[in-house]
């Protein structure tokens, strides 16, 4: 199928399916249907549109052409981010997960968060709308997250909520809070 437009279909198709599954933004969709058809019409079925290789023909080509897969973001794991105060992020510190409670760990509450990378506070509370200006940026990997809404800011940034608690990765400290 090397070449096809059955390929460039098909990969297209799971490209954006895939993507919308785990809770992908519309942007993500769209770069993830592009990416799939790029590559389903070169290479066929030995990338699937995630960036996972198929098969020994998949491993080889990927050694081969590793800067042509870095250029395009296969094979990268995907990261989301939930920007935060001072008292959410040692929290998140001291138990590993995004909580899904208020300040008094028992009213439910719905997780914010984001698949935009912002450097500093500001630029994440004007993008997002936020009351405050966060200090901490949590990134954690959106595959695992069941997301309840997503939609865009005013500003047209993208934003996802659930309500069960998120395993967090990295907490980082920002810059011009």
């Amino acid at each position: 199928m090397s070449g096809s437009i059955e390929g460039f279909l098909q990969g297209a198709y799971t490209g954006a399916v895939e993507t919308a599954l785990y809770g992908g933004s519309l942007r993500e969709i769209g770069q993830n249907a592009w990416k799939g058809a790029y590559t389903g019409a070169l290479f066929g079925s030995i990338i699937a549109p995630t960036g996972q290789l198929v098969g020994e023909a998949g491993r080889a080509l990927r050694n081969r052409f590793p800067q042509f897969f870095e250029k395009i973001g296969l094979g990268k794991t995907p990261k989301a981010y939930r920007y935060v105060g001072p008292e959410e992020a040692r929290k998140i510190e001291q138990t590993g997960f995004i909580p899904n409670t208020k300040a008094d760990n028992v009213t439910q509450k719905a997780i914010y968060y984001t698949d935009e990378y912002f450097g500093t506070g500001w630029s994440a509370k004007i993008s997002l709308e936020l009351e405050k200006t966060p200090e901490y940026r949590i990134e954690f990997d959106p595959r695992s997250v069941k997301a309840d809404w997503g939609g865009l800011t005013s500003s047209g940034s993208s934003q996802f909520t659930t309500r069960e608690p998120i395993l967090a990765g990295k907490v980082v400290k920002l810059k011009g809070h």
